[in-house]
């Protein structure tokens, strides 16, 4: 909401009279001592801008607070000022206020009730995923199988052009991936700890990537760990 607020003229003459005793204090004017300089003499030395700065920002704040609190309204947050004009003090503040909900007469509104059915299924299902959540990984020496965790390096190209080449790749081998290309998984399954094996895949010809579509992949892979879940 807007509050628009003119200053009463005895309030902005004592403002100004605190900010000259304060300035005066502070201020070294040659040819008169710290404190002892007229009210004219000061505003000539600093000039009058800066007094009326000074004073508006001694002024304002503490007169937004209490407008605020004579409407009775119940900011969220500071107020937005902006100084309309000097002589009088008069300035505008944009008040951010609480919303006001009218929720109507709720107490009236019934929700049927759905019977919920937890079925054997349901709950077997979310111990399983809660199983799978909590389960550790640990080496194994026998060949890779799907589910296992991998330690890849690898190396690929396409025409001839590096692909993916990184060391070091941790790879689970899920039936059916699409990642990097189908049919990945499967090929490192029966794999051994510190086997190599080079093979040729191909994407699909409808694949998302046009610049991949149909494309064939050599791939060098040599595996360093074969990890299983242990639940």
């Amino acid at each position: 909401t807007y509050l628009t607020v003119e200053m009463d003229s005895a309030e902005v003459e004592e403002s100004a009279a605190n900010v000259y005793r304060r300035l005066v204090k502070q201020i070294n004017i040659p040819g008169f001592r710290k404190g002892k300089a007229s009210r004219p003499i000061l505003e000539r030395f600093v000039g009058q801008e800066r007094l009326v700065n000074d004073m508006l920002e001694d002024l304002i704040p503490g007169a937004c607070e209490k407008a605020i609190e004579e409407q009775q309204l119940e900011a969220i947050a500071r107020p937005k000022i902006e100084v309309i004009e000097t002589d009088p003090v008069k300035f505008q503040a944009v008040v951010p206020l609480k919303p006001v909900v009218n929720l109507g007469d709720y107490h009236q509104i019934e929700v049927a009730e759905e019977p919920v059915e937890v079925t054997d299924e349901t709950v077997d299902r979310v111990v399983e995923d809660l199983r799978h959540q909590h389960a550790t990984w640990e080496p194994v020496e026998r060949a890779a199988q799907l589910d296992d965790l991998l330690n890849l390096d690898v190396e690929s190209t396409i025409d001839g052009e590096p692909y993916i080449n990184q060391k070091g790749a941790r790879y689970r081998l899920i039936a059916d991936s699409q990642t990097p290309t189908p049919g990945f998984a499967e090929q490192l399954v029966g794999m051994n700890k510190g086997d190599e094996k080079e093979f040729q895949l191909q994407f699909p010809a409808d694949h998302s990537q046009s610049e991949l579509a149909g494309k064939e992949v050599v791939f060098k892979v040599s595996v360093s760990e074969i990890e299983a879940e242990n639940l």
